[in-house]
């Protein structure tokens, strides 16, 4: 999909009150985050070489990539599944065990007295079956979540050093699940592959990508106007074709690019949306 031709999804970011009305207030506070990033942006993109930009720029760069994570849709539905796979585990936990299960129904009549009965062994072989699905509504709930989850991330891509690709040939592309993390090789698997232990890299322009990773020496926080250096390397064809691969990879829904690649169509329609959370679950039946 070119990026010219991309339709705006409406009330993506916007609260909604009791009586159904759209509360834009945080639409309007990312809009001008994304006005205070655009023009970091077009500083980066015009690079040559090695650039400064202050610890205020690069403060307000790394919150941008932080939500650049946390407002995608695709993010939002990884939070959904999260807790629909933790509702499984715990409803699994608890026809694991009868006494346990009988408490829980007794507790519910409580509340709602005409709830029809149920065996312990009816439920367990629905419960095991895993013939359903669960459905997590309350989208105000997922939203607020996603963006305080934005915050926490904020910190983490501010602590790391960032560094410029550039492509003098080969266009890169994006996607609607912009930022990937990349493991850092040395890193033992027991540590995870989050934010922090991971590189981060984000296509910001058409020959332009961002890469950030953890200092090889850290050192204390800059002071706002204190003078921050980026990076500079230009990518051969090849490693831009690598970072595309990973695009191709992170992506959800659509990629975006300047031109058209019949390539890149061919190798993302061979590809699958990612699975982004995992969860094995000790009661489950499943062989």
């Amino acid at each position: 999909m070119n990026i010219n031709n991309v339709a705006k999804e409406r009330h993506l970011y916007s609260f909604t009150d009791e009586k159904g009305q759209y509360n834009t207030e945080l639409e309007s506070a990312l809009a001008e985050m994304e006005v205070v990033a655009s023009k970091i942006f077009e500083k980066i993109n015009k690079a040559e070489g090695p650039i400064l930009i202050s610890a205020q720029e690069k403060s307000e760069l790394s919150y941008f990539l932080a939500m650049q994570v946390a407002r995608t849709p695709a993010f939002r539905d990884s939070l959904k599944q999260q807790a629909a796979e933790f509702a499984k585990l715990h409803m699994q936990m608890l026809v694991s065990n009868k006494d346990a299960f009988t408490h829980a129904v007794n507790e519910a009549k409580k509340e709602k007295p005409d709830m029809p009965d149920i065996s312990f062994e009816e439920m367990q072989e629905f419960i095991f079956g895993e013939k359903y699905t669960i459905e997590m509504g309350n989208k105000n709930y997922f939203l607020k979540q996603a963006i305080q989850l934005g915050d926490h991330i904020y910190p983490t891509i501010m602590m790391k050093d960032m560094f410029i690709l550039k492509s003098k040939s080969v266009e890169f592309i994006t996607s609607d699940y912009p930022v990937a993390l990349i493991p850092h090789p040395g890193v033992p698997a027991f540590y995870g592959g989050g934010f922090l232990m991971s590189g981060i890299l984000i296509p910001i322009g058409t020959n332009t990508v961002l890469f950030c990773k953890n200092p090889d020496n850290p050192k204390e926080p800059q002071k706002k106007d204190e003078a921050i250096s980026l990076g500079y390397r230009e990518a051969p064809p090849v490693q831009v074709r690598e970072v595309n691969k990973i695009t191709i990879n992170h992506a959800e829904r659509f990629l975006f690019a300047a031109s058209n690649d019949v390539k890149i169509k061919e190798l993302f329609d061979k590809t699958t949306i990612p699975k982004r959370f995992y969860m094995d679950s000790p009661f489950s039946r499943k062989k």
